[in-house]
């Protein structure tokens, strides 16, 4: 991000939970990277979301863990 686009929105940078950024693209050795221009905050639903299958989530909930791994056997 160049300094100046930085400084312009750096109280959302830091605040907001979510961004829409805008700009150009650019591929450098395979790379690719937003140049942004623009940012504007979204904001996050109330609930939590979960997409089916993915395992990806964008709040994880105490019910939405994992069981613990039971202790490990030593079988001699």
């Amino acid at each position: 991000m160049r300094p100046g686009i930085f400084q312009q929105y750096r109280a959302l940078i830091h605040t907001a939970a979510l961004l829409q950024i805008e700009g150009p693209l650019q591929k450098v050795d395979g790379v690719t990277h937003v140049l942004a221009q623009v940012l504007r905050p979204l904001s996050l639903p109330e609930q939590a979301v979960g997409l089916t299958g993915s395992g990806y989530r964008m709040r994880v909930t105490p019910e939405d863990e994992p069981p613990p791994t039971p202790p490990s056997h030593d079988f001699r």
